[in-house]
């Protein structure tokens, strides 16, 4: 398993997304909706050894990130 990552180019600031320090407005709240599937059995097991291997490539990545930056 293989996973594409990358990091986006940061850009400008939107004028609408900055703020002052002393400014106490609260966002407007996020709208989302979750979808939960319960999984059992041998299909929960492979999906566990997935998820594994995804956070271990995904540290490993954040590792060599942090390493490049040193140099």
């Amino acid at each position: 398993m293989e996973a594409d990552i990358t990091t986006p180019e940061p850009g400008p600031a939107s004028p609408q997304r900055r703020r002052r320090d002393n400014d106490k407005r609260r966002p407007e709240p996020i709208e989302a909706t979750v979808e939960i599937t319960k999984v059992t059995g041998p299909q929960a097991a492979r999906l566990q050894h997935e998820q594994t291997l995804a956070i271990k490539e995904v540290l490993a990545w954040i590792a060599s990130r942090d390493n490049s930056a040193e140099n």
